[in-house]
Order: C-alpha cells, then sequence, then structure tokens
C-alpha cells in the first residue's frame, strides 16, 4: 500500500505466467463445453480429469437404451441426461472400462476359436454331437464372459471414482445408478443382478 513497486525473481514470474495459462486455457475447455447436454458435459470432465483417454468420443443416439460402449465411442440415449451427475459419471466411466478391456475380448475369441477346432480335430464322436458340444461350449463360454467383462467394467468404474475423485464407497452410487435403469430380459441375461454387482464392488474397492 505504500506505492512502491513488488519485485519478483525472473523464475517466480515464469510461474506465474504459465499458471495464468493453464487457468485460461481451463476456462476455455469450461466455457466451450458449457453448452453441451449434461451427458457430453461430465464426459469431457473427465476427459480433462485423466480418466477417460482423450482418444474416445462420446454420442448421442436413440438406438440404444442406456449407455453403450464401442470401439472408440460412447454412445448413450439422450433420455439419460435425466439423471443426476454422479449417476452419469459413474455410467461412462463403466463404459470406458468395456473399452479398455477390449484386447482381453479378441484373446477370449481367439482361445475360444482354438479350443472350439481342437474339440472337433481330438474328440472321437460324429459330426452332430461334435457341433453340439462345441456350440455348447461356445454358448456358455460367451455368457460367463460377459457377465465377467461386466464386473470389470464395474471395477474400472468404482477405482477411478475411488481414486481419482475420493468416493469413499463406489458400491453405494453404483446401486443407486443401477436401481434408476430399469432392467429388460436380456439384460437380465447378459448382466448381473444389481445385488451381486453391488456387492462385488462393496468387497474389492470399498473395503480396500
Amino acid at each position: 500500500m505504500n506505492g512502491s513497486r513488488d519485485t519478483y525473481p525472473a523464475n517466480s514470474l515464469i510461474f506465474i505466467y504459465k499458471s495464468q495459462n493453464v487457468l485460461e486455457s481451463q476456462f476455455s475447455i469450461y466455457f466451450m463445453e458449457s453448452d453441451k447436454d449434461s451427458c457430453e458435459r461430465i464426459f469431457y470432465e473427465l476427459v480433462t480429469d485423466g480418466a477417460i483417454l482423450p482418444t474416445r468420443a462420446i454420442e448421442s443416439s436413440e438406438n440404444y437404451t442406456y449407455f453403450h460402449a464401442g470401439l472408440k465411442t460412447i454412445h448413450y440415449n439422450p433420455k439419460m441426461n435425466q439423471l443426476d451427475d454422479s449417476s452419469i459419471k459413474i455410467c461412462i466411466l463403466h463404459e470406458e472400462g468395456h473399452i479398455r478391456n477390449q484386447y482381453r475380448t479378441v484373446l477370449f475369441l481367439i482361445l475360444l476359436g482354438i479350443i472350439s477346432i481342437a474339440i472337433i480335430v481330438v474328440v472321437q464322436a460324429n459330426l452332430i454331437l461334435k457341433l453340439v458340444l462345441v456350440l455348447s461350449i461356445i454358448l456358455i463360454s460367451i455368457w460367463w464372459y460377459v457377465l465377467f467383462d461386466e464386473y470389470q467394467s464395474d471395477l474400472f468404474a468404482g477405482r477411478m471414482l475411488k481414486e481419482k475423485f475420493g468416493v469413499g464407497k463406489p458400491s453405494v452410487l453404483l446401486e443407486k445408478t443401477l436401481k434408476k435403469l430399469p432392467s429388460s430380459r436380456l439384460s437380465r441375461i447378459t448382466h448381473p443382478s444389481v445385488k451381486q454387482r453391488v456387492k462385488k464392488i462393496a468387497v474389492t474397492v470399498d473395503q480396500n
């Protein structure tokens, strides 16, 4: 207040200048995405926070009931914007988990193909019995893997919420979110029950 001009070391001025640029870029991102709907806004926030890879994209589509993971794109039904922010966040992270696990899916399918061919070649039985056996193994294996992949995607979302966003009990948020999403006959076959999924997160994420 004495009218004298404050002085700073040269390196301090550089630090202040860089910090100002970072803040300006963050504000630019915020204003650029402020006109997005809730799902897109939260998606870009997750990208900024490093929870989702920057190579991902998000797309609104009425072809899907809820959320869906493509090769690198997360699709969502516009109705999902009615969910609260925390529920949207765990759903998007869950789909990111599916995308990151795609390499495992490819390996699983290759292994399943090798096993199927081996059965046809090695097993001593007529062709019809071989085909029935192979088809049964394929169906059971795929069903098991689909359930396994759902668990793994839940785990990814739960760990991200706990490690990056300080959510103490991701299982509570998962349960709240799943109860908001009405299940269909198909989803009851291809997804573990809400109770099973919540218990898995509670044991593997909440308590660690």
